[in-house]
């Protein structure tokens, strides 16, 4: 099965096709390159896992939560905190928040959000920032200023478009390890040369299937750089999201490197008229 040969079809057809290989377009030749490695997975009787590389069998998993995606309202910072806590009393030790969905992302309000996890969950869980691209520079160096007594694991996607000139401005201002994932094609290449990184998230739904997520990880490894898999949230992906786990799990363990990936299931913030833990058996 070339999986190769059609990938390097694919992506030569398009370029010329559609020259700025915008990310819809990018999601959905990742759509194809999955099916591909599924089918040839199918046929030689192997798991994608070990077709792959099969590196490891488990790796450690983070929870995304109180996330304010698709107009959702936004979670209290006391509902934030009850989650949290209910989130460690299942076993989780690795929670992720969204920060900057704000109109006008600001640093104060995020910090005193991180800042009532932190408190409802102590000092051995890790935490994680996601701002999901939408932060200036000015406003990303406030906010790891702000939360640096928090020992803040990652910010995820700090700064407007992962620019890779914001993102070395914030790394000179922070101790706070930064992960970005790549926007387009080659981003990633021209993020580690300008050493604006420090985990490397490729997203087999957005940059090019298992065959894109290999070409990064190779990257990463030249640059001595970890790798946590980003969520798989590709414009194409909406309605297969099953599928979008099974191939960001078969990546992440697949490669060496390896540090961390996304919990299979996203807590996302809903108002409802019952309790949390309420909520998150409604959404479980």
């Amino acid at each position: 099965m070339l999986v190769e040969r059609i990938f390097a079809k694919l992506w030569k057809q398009f370029i010329f096709a559609q020259r700025d290989l915008g990310r819809s377009l990018v999601a959905a030749l990742s759509t194809i390159d999955i099916a591909l490695w599924d089918i040839k997975g199918q046929a030689c009787r192997q798991s994608v896992h070990h077709l792959i590389g099969g590196a490891v069998d488990m790796i450690p998993v983070y929870i995304t939560h109180g996330a304010a995606y698709g107009g959702a309202p936004v979670y209290s910072p006391e509902e934030l905190a009850a989650e949290a806590a209910h989130l460690v009393k299942l076993g989780n030790r690795f929670l992720k928040n969204t920060v900057g969905r704000q109109a006008v992302p600001n640093p104060e309000d995020d910090y005193v959000r991180m800042k009532v996890m932190r408190e409802a969950v102590g000092p051995g869980v890790k935490l994680a920032m996601d701002a999901n691209a939408r932060m200036t520079a000015e406003q990303a160096i406030r906010l790891c200023k702000l939360v640096e007594e928090l020992d803040i694991a990652l910010f995820e996607e700090p700064v407007l478009d992962n620019d890779p000139r914001l993102l070395v401005e914030l790394k000179a201002n922070t101790t706070i390890p930064i992960g970005v994932a790549e926007n387009h094609k080659y981003a990633m290449r021209d993020i580690l040369v300008a050493n604006a990184v420090d985990v490397v998230q490729p997203n087999v739904n957005n940059d090019g299937g298992y065959t894109g997520a290999l070409r990064i990880a190779a990257l990463a490894k030249a640059f001595n750089k970890p790798i946590g898999h980003g969520n798989g949230a590709a414009p194409t992906m909406w309605h297969s999201r099953p599928a979008s786990r099974a191939a960001r799990s078969s990546s992440t363990t697949s490669i060496s490197g390896w540090r961390t990936t996304p919990f299979s299931k996203m807590y996302r913030s809903r108002r409802m008229a019952f309790s949390t833990s309420h909520r998150l058996a409604a959404l479980g």
